[in-house]
């Protein structure tokens, strides 16, 4: 909520892995992902670490992002 209507030319999201959600299509936790991805002017970068592909990951429209993933 307190970035609602502000904008940054580079938004991260870190820790992806950390967000427990059970039900990643969840209204309330896919409105909160929206604001903060939609921050970013240019970029936006996603991180995540461990084992594994977090399932937040997968709610994202990868025809969208340039993947970067190793």
């Amino acid at each position: 909520a307190s970035m609602k209507g502000l904008e940054f030319d580079l938004v991260f999201l870190p820790e992806l892995q950390a967000y427990r959600v059970s039900d990643p299509s969840a209204e309330e936790f896919r409105r909160k992902m929206y604001v903060a991805a939609t921050r970013a002017k240019t970029d936006l970068h996603l991180h995540y670490s461990g084992e594994g592909e977090p399932l937040l990951v997968s709610t994202f429209p990868m025809d969208l992002l340039e993947d970067w993933r190793e």
